[in-house]
């Protein structure tokens, strides 16, 4: 891609990672505007697993109390 970063592409990529109905979990966004790519990477091995699978989210924690979320506009 060879152009660079800007601001609000790490802050789509933190959104998209923040909205729990992405439906992704244990996986690693490289925001590098595809630099790994062309230096021949793949894709970066997952992190280990920050709690125990099944664990839910803490009670009044859930999506159910989150503020709606906004992208500027």
């Amino acid at each position: 891609m060879r152009r660079p970063g800007t601001v609000g592409g790490v802050a789509r990529a933190a959104l998209f990672l923040a909205v729990e109905a992405t439906y992704t979990t244990g996986a690693a966004l490289a925001v590098d505007g595809g630099l790994g790519r062309a230096a021949g990477q793949g894709a970066a091995p997952a992190p280990p697993c920050a709690r125990p699978p099944g664990a839910g989210a803490r009670e009044g924690h859930g999506a159910d109390h989150r503020p709606p979320l906004t992208t500027p506009s």
